[in-house]
């Protein structure tokens, strides 16, 4: 029933009334023209390590896959339910089943799904600190006078029209919580401990979901 209402409603509309709708974020009237939103999150289940010191030969980093995670599970919901509640879409919200996590074979199986425009959770580099790569990220800075760990989710949220495959929307994420915390830094995931690494998970977990509705607001897809 959703991809034939999706269909028919994006038989309605046209190509050159919604090719000037959007730029980095969406006016109310906008955003209430679009009729099938697609939601996804692709960040992955693993938890990227660094640890960044004074020097480069300082630095390390550790790669842990997460099973049963679901991060990306839980993005994805939380973001869907945070548009509807803000009621700026005109119509459907829906969480956008995918096994791709490449940009552009996203849109296009948003396209096949029926949707006018799709919102995507990508991993990126943060231009102004590569140093922290992409993806979501336990950061743990140790120069002189300083050795802290900070949970980071760096990557961007684009919205892009299915018709075309034209970006329509974008909000970089800003990366990082520097708020006091009690994380801790080991070299290996293996070396976390249990409690740690529930602590670390959490922590990852409660920061992305802050950083992704306050992506929401900037787009104007949400008030809070």
């Amino acid at each position: 029933m959703r991809w034939s209402y999706c269909a028919v409603m994006a038989a309605f509309i046209g190509a050159p009334a919604f090719a000037g709708l959007f730029g980095t974020s969406l006016s109310a009237e906008e955003a209430h023209q679009i009729k099938c939103l697609a939601v996804v999150s692709s960040m992955g289940d693993t938890v990227h390590g660094k640890s960044v010191g004074l020097m480069v030969f300082q630095n390390k980093s550790f790669d842990a896959s997460i099973l049963g995670w679901n991060f990306d599970a839980a993005m994805t919901k939380d973001l869907a339910g945070h548009i509807v509640a803000g009621a700026k879409i005109g119509g459907e919200v829906v969480p956008l089943v995918t096994a791709s996590t490449k940009e552009s074979e996203i849109v296009s199986e948003a396209r096949a799904q029926g949707f006018d425009a799709v919102l995507v959770v990508l991993p990126e580099e943060n231009v102004n600190d590569r140093s922290i790569g992409s993806g979501v990220t336990l950061l743990h800075r140790k120069i002189p006078g300083v050795d802290k760990v900070h949970p980071c989710i760096v990557g961007a949220v684009r919205v892009f029209r299915v018709s075309d495959g034209k970006q329509i929307g974008v909000s970089v994420l800003e990366p990082c919580s520097y708020a006091r915390n009690t994380l801790v830094w080991h070299d290996t995931w293996d070396a976390f401990s249990d409690e740690e690494k529930k602590a670390t998970l959490a922590a990852l977990q409660e920061h992305s979901l802050e950083r992704l509705r306050s992506a929401l607001v900037s787009l104007k897809l949400s008030d809070k």
